[in-house]
């Protein structure tokens, strides 16, 4: 049991500093503005691919490549739009609305099949397919929202592969920046019962908080509705200072060697001989590297994933409570199984064929047959 221990505390302290990274890199992707930039790639393919062939069959329209291109990139700006920041500046703007507007990020970070059928019914090519396609094919207009969905999910699948490969980045970051040496880490879990037995004890509380960094309740405290760079400055503020003091929290209250530097090498200098001076250089080399590699193998064990570390602790926690027997039936995920009983998809691309038509009653945004020499507005 003792070794049982060990290895629980050892991952609910993996989870501890799972939570400080989950915290940093949710800032990183809102200061760098990931997911709008990976909605609107994924919504160039969707255009590109399942939208525009669709309409030229249906239409029998000339597919030209200079207009589509620019059609397409006007089409996916409309849907993409923040419509919360300002769209232009008048003589009347003061200067709240001009900062408003020079400090704030055009594009939204997430589309609903909803919005996205509404923002297409208020353009033009919206209005092409809804002659052309809504009203005599209502299986190809089907066929348009089950692709939206595919490429969707296409976003969805590839943001989370940048979001695992940038927490891997930021834990070996976290690790050398907070000096988690590896080494030192389990021989002072090994020397203190005491922390383990803290450790362990705070496992509901370590858990319940890295769920919530998941829900990004601790990432960003204020909700960034403005999308101001100062609002996301703030947020990167408040994020490193709570990663800050949570690493304060884990070295006073678990008694944790972090942040400990590599202190000064053996001086050298009174060292006679050639080959004695050489060897000693040598040795302060080798404990250098040894250092570093401690410090990278914790950022890496780190890099697994809060996802990992929170699937090891409950096994390893259910294993402690029934004398050692490990059971995958018994381990639980951090969001278990998405869905439910929702609407059928029949009744759902109905109800999206219902709003397409009440949204496209007056459209707003002509992007298709522009007049030679009206160039599409900025």
């Amino acid at each position: 049991m003792l070794i049982l221990d060990f290895l629980l505390a050892f991952a609910i302290l993996m989870v501890a500093f799972s939570t400080v990274v989950s915290g940093l890199v949710e800032v990183l992707t809102r200061l760098l503005n990931l997911r709008s930039r990976n909605l609107r790639n994924s919504l160039d393919g969707y255009l590109e691919n399942v939208l525009w062939p669709n309409l030229i069959e249906a239409t029998g329209a000339k597919d030209e490549a200079l207009s589509r291109k620019a059609t397409l990139a006007e089409l996916r700006d409309h849907l993409t739009r923040n419509l919360a920041v300002p769209d232009g500046l008048s003589r009347r703007s003061g200067p709240i609305e001009t900062l408003a507007k020079l400090f704030s990020r055009p594009w939204i970070e997430t589309l609903s099949p909803e919005a996205m059928v509404q923002r297409l019914a208020e353009t033009d090519v919206g209005q092409a397919i809804r002659t052309g396609i809504v009203e005599t094919s209502q299986d190809r207009f089907d066929a348009l929202l089950l692709g939206f969905d595919r490429y969707m999910a296409l976003s969805s699948e590839r943001f989370r592969r940048n979001s695992n490969l940038m927490v891997f980045l930021v834990s070996i970051a976290f690790a050398f920046g907070a000096q988690v040496h590896f080494t030192r880490l389990v021989q002072g879990l090994e020397s203190n019962p005491a922390t383990i037995e803290a450790l362990i004890a705070s496992q509901d509380q370590i858990l319940a908080g890295y769920v919530a960094a998941q829900e990004g309740d601790i990432a960003l405290e204020v909700e960034l509705e403005d999308g101001t760079v100062q609002s996301h400055l703030d947020a990167a503020k408040a994020a490193l200072a709570a990663s800050v003091e949570d690493l304060k929290t884990l070295r006073a209250k678990y008694q944790l060697p972090i942040g400990a530097r590599l202190g000064e090498g053996a001086d050298c200098a009174p060292v006679s001989g050639k080959a004695e001076r050489l060897s000693c250089h040598m040795g302060n080399v080798g404990a250098w590297v040894l250092w570093q590699m401690n410090v990278l193998l914790s950022g890496v064990l780190i890099g697994l994933g809060g996802p990992f570390w929170y699937r090891v602790t409950k096994q390893l926690s259910q294993a402690r409570i029934f004398g050692g027997n490990l059971s995958d039936g018994q381990a639980e995920t951090v969001a278990g199984q998405a869905g439910g009983a929702g609407q059928s998809v029949l009744t759902r691309n109905q109800t999206l064929r219902s709003l397409f038509r009440i949204a496209g009653t007056n459209p707003v945004l002509r992007v298709m047959s522009r007049p030679e020499g009206d160039a599409a507005p900025a």
